[in-house]
């Protein structure tokens, strides 16, 4: 591992490590800090046990919604240990109402406040110190790669590029060799493409330095958490390995559809019936809209949303939804923007024609003239769409083929690395964005 890599942890190792937290600091905080009268003092240690892995899933949970492995630790340290102040105290509320309802008695307030305190406190350090060498020992990358895609790397998001340092090759020379080059720069990692000029025995003394070559491709999936469509080829799809096709994980993740589905159409319900009133008054009926839409393998099937545009909108046609559209109402407008429209789609995946968690489903008349213009377009039909997806909450609402493009990248990533846990994370992170509104 190289010497910037080792501070590079992922997501999933800086999860497992706020929840070790928790759990330590939610057993030693009624262990050795709590009065000896304290709830948690009193009750078994298997009981305790018990709660203290409760309070650390909740925290892991809550630091998800609230955005805390997002945030911009380095730039603002005080609202990222804010927080994760909140994170561990809402945890320690939801426990506090745990134990009421299982213990008939409250936890006391300094154990709250202990166990706010200092689980919050040290995940942030731990996140804050990492961020802090992350900057200090950047990853040192080498392009080699065509000028497009160089292009198309170095004007991407901002937070992935900063972590990494861009080594020139305008010092490669015929004389000091791709090798050399990697050993005098401190090159932790070369990035190819198909286009790359260099010969397979260049690339091998670079491999004996210890430098990573990686495809352009798997650059991408790893520092962007997206693929753009130009970089893949039939090679990607030959390969492709679609977990959610096991027996066992679709049988799990179709439960989990109808649980949720049926619960957020309960749930949901007096906002519909509100929303629905709302939109009868603005611009009378219908109420609802439905629309045709191509779901899993090209198989069409009929969209349930809340109106938000005039009666009227498509009498010339299909046409994309643009940021300002004067087609959409004022009550329409504010659906939208908290996605209260989308709600109904739950009985779309009651039915099956929808998951929780996939890439939006397109309408077939757009669909066509897509495809033409954006390769692998295809690849999103591979599985389920969904209520929410990857590509929502990390771009913004796709209005013209060029957004739809880049949406494409991330759902080309959803496609490729789909799980129970992936969705788990897609789900959260929707909840964090819906607080904000959107679209």
């Amino acid at each position: 591992m190289s010497h910037s890599d080792e501070w590079n942890f992922s997501k999933k190792q800086k999860v497992f490590i706020c929840f070790v937290i928790g759990c330590m600091v939610a057993w030693y905080v009624p262990t050795y800090l709590a009065p000896s009268m304290e709830t948690l003092v009193m009750i078994s240690r298997e009981k305790l046990l018990g709660y203290v892995l409760f309070f650390s899933l909740c925290q892991v949970l809550l630091i998800e919604v609230l955005g805390c492995h997002e945030a911009r630790f380095l730039n603002h340290p005080v609202r990222s240990f804010i927080l994760f102040l909140l994170s561990a105290l809402g945890a320690s509320t939801i426990l506090l109402m745990l134990v009421w309802l299982l213990e008939y008695q409250f936890i006391g307030r300094y154990v709250v406040f202990y166990l706010s305190f200092f689980s919050g406190g040290l995940c942030f350090l731990v996140h804050f110190c990492l961020a802090f060498l992350v900057q200090k020992n950047p990853r040192r990358v080498l392009l080699m790669v065509s000028g497009q895609n160089k292009n198309l790397i170095l004007e991407s998001e901002h937070s992935a590029v900063e972590k990494c340092h861009w080594v020139e090759d305008t010092n490669l020379s015929t004389q000091q060799g791709l090798a050399q080059l990697c050993l005098d720069q401190g090159v932790d990692l070369v990035v190819v493409d198909n286009e790359v000029n260099a010969s397979e025995e260049e690339l091998l003394s670079v491999l004996a330095t210890g430098v990573k070559i990686v495809h352009i491709t798997q650059f991408w999936e790893r520092i962007f958490r997206k693929i753009p469509a130009q970089s893949i080829g039939h090679s990607w799809l030959i390969q492709l390995d679609l977990k959610l096709r096991n027996p066992f994980i679709k049988r799990l993740k179709r439960t989990f559809d109808i649980l949720f589905g049926l619960l957020g159409l309960l749930v949901m319900t007096p906002v519909i019936f509100i929303s629905a009133v709302a939109i009868y008054i603005e611009t009378g009926g219908p109420v609802f809209f439905r629309q045709k839409r191509s779901g899993f393998q090209g198989r069409s099937f009929v969209l349930y949303k809340l109106r938000t545009m005039i009666a009227d909108a498509e009498n010339g046609g299909a046409k994309w939804a643009k940021e300002g559209d004067s087609r959409i109402t004022k009550v329409g407008r504010f659906l939208r923007h908290w996605r209260i429209d989308e709600i109904p789609q739950f009985w779309n995946v009651i039915r099956g024609e929808m998951s929780l968690v996939g890439p939006r489903p397109e309408r077939p008349e757009l669909e066509e003239s897509i495809m033409k213009q954006v390769p692998h377009w295809k690849c999103r039909s591979l599985i389920k769409p969904g209520l929410t997806g990857w590509a929502q909450i990390r771009f913004q609402y796709a209005g013209d083929l060029e957004s739809t493009e880049e949406k494409l990248s991330y759902d080309l990533y959803y496609v490729k690395n789909s799980s129970i846990f992936f969705d788990l994370e897609i789900i959260l992170s929707t909840l964090r964005s819906l607080t904000q509104g959107s679209r």
